[in-house]
């Protein structure tokens, strides 16, 4: 996997690093730029609050915060995870530029994400999405999320999806935590 994903991103010219606080407003812009292709509001002041500083919200709580960059420095795409108990997490923000759609990095952003929660002994992952957002529902559902009857976080993310993950090979279910999510006990 390790090999595909390196090939994948130097094909394309791009870095997968760690979200920083510097990137709050190039988070805002990608996040504005991809909701409105698709007719829904941007919430800077409520739902998008977390990207004025994602080292605070996501990776100083336990979670996991990464960013597509391209060769220039421009981001084409993010995705994070953020622990909501000791054995469920929320995949956040998962957005990539039309342009870089196809290739197979929406795919390689969300296998990241649940295979960095698996190694932390997270059991389920969690998500609120919007229907207008057909690829990204289809992707969820290739993935094994399912549509629960609960409603999604707002109005505008009206869906809400649940996936069990399987434990890490060899890792009682549930043992493997990282510090950080014990400390949600």
């Amino acid at each position: 996997m390790r090999g595909v994903q390196e090939n994948i991103l130097a094909d394309l010219r791009l870095s997968m690093r760690p979200g920083l606080r510097e990137d709050a407003a190039s988070l805002h812009a990608l996040i504005r730029g991809i909701l409105e292709s698709y007719g829904l509001p941007p919430d800077r002041e409520d739902m998008d609050a977390d990207m004025d500083d994602v080292e605070t919200f996501y990776h100083a709580h336990g979670g996991l915060f990464m960013v597509l960059e391209d060769f220039n420095g421009a981001l084409v795409g993010s995705c994070g995870v953020l622990p909501r108990s000791h054995e469920r997490c929320e995949l956040r923000k998962l957005y990539l530029v039309h342009t870089f759609r196809g290739y197979g990095l929406g795919k390689l952003l969300l296998r990241s994400a649940m295979d960095w929660a698996r190694n932390r002994g997270f059991l389920e992952m969690e998500l609120h999405t919007a229907a207008r957002l057909k690829e990204a529902v289809g992707l969820y559902r290739q993935f094994g999320f399912e549509r629960s009857g609960l409603k999604g976080a707002t109005d505008c993310c009206e869906l809400y999806f649940q996936c069990k993950l399987a434990p890490v090979s060899g890792d009682e279910p549930g043992k493997a935590r990282s510090a950080e999510a014990k400390s949600l006990r």
